[in-house]
């Protein structure tokens, strides 16, 4: 069971095991670590078993843990109840591989990807907007019928300040603040020609966050790309290597069946 969580400023969509944060934090610290590399599980799973007794008790576990220093005490506990959650004091090779494997994080027990980029490319969604425009446009339109004048509005004189009547007089001299204020302004400070230099600071400033949180969706995604090309290459290793011990295997057949018709 997982749960839909959709980012729209990083433009993805993941769905996440219904886990706490603190485990999914240290099933990321497990997997970075131990499968890091072409690693098999079977080996692996000897190497947690420390008294060689085909199962996995929560002390090798525990002793294992400790021992590669990757976990602090409170996060073993979180991982041992992970694996062992009816807690019977071990497991089996299949609970085992069933609940720390390689690509746990981005990939479920099915092979489903957690993490869908459903805005690199949005090709879909873009199709859609534009099939549902035309009918967008018309329930505009018919919506702003009735709030439109009924005369024609070039026959309407416009009311602004200095068209009214009598004429108009300047007020914003009984506004001004005094001298002693912030606010006050001189006139050759309020005709200056960097009176909105905030207003680029300002700018400035935001065009600058708007890179960095661009920069971090960009490191976020080649990240991504590159757990997945690691996923990817892991799986063709194994399938190599299972190749390569079928043919050993067929040769090895075939040699022993030569050298027995020679021998009679």
């Amino acid at each position: 069971m997982s749960i839909e969580f959709y980012n729209q400023d990083a433009g993805m969509t993941w769905y996440l095991p219904n886990q706490s944060k603190e485990l999914s934090d240290v099933l990321m610290k497990v997997e970075n670590s131990l499968f890091n590399r072409s690693e098999r599980a079977y080996k692996l799973f000897k190497d947690f078993d420390k008294d060689k007794d085909g199962y996995i008790s929560q002390q090798d576990m525990k002793q294992k843990l400790e021992e590669m220093n990757i976990l602090n005490g409170q996060e073993i506990g979180i991982l041992i109840n992970y694996v062992d959650p009816s807690n019977k004091g071990y497991a089996t090779f299949t609970e085992f591989h069933d609940r720390l494997r390689a690509g746990m994080t981005i990939v479920d027990n099915a092979g489903n990807q957690l993490i869908q980029i459903n805005s690199q490319p949005g090709k879909t969604f873009q199709n859609a907007a534009k099939t549902f425009l035309p009918e967008l446009s018309r329930l505009t339109e018919e919506f702003k019928k009735p709030f439109r004048p009924q005369t024609n509005h070039t026959d309407i004189r416009p009311s602004t300040r200095f068209g009214a009547t009598p004429v108009y007089k300047n007020t914003f001299v009984n506004f001004v603040p005094p001298k002693t204020s912030p606010m006050f302004m001189t006139q050759g400070e309020r005709f200056s020609k960097n009176r909105e230099q905030f207003i680029q600071d300002e700018r400035i400033h935001n065009n600058q966050k708007y890179e960095n949180k661009l920069n971090r969706i960009r490191q976020y995604h080649q990240s991504l790309d590159q757990r997945i090309q690691s996923a990817l290459e892991q799986r063709d290793q194994k399938d190599a290597n299972n190749l390569k011990s079928k043919q050993m295997a067929q040769w090895t057949y075939e040699h022993k069946a030569h050298l027995k018709n020679d021998y009679l």
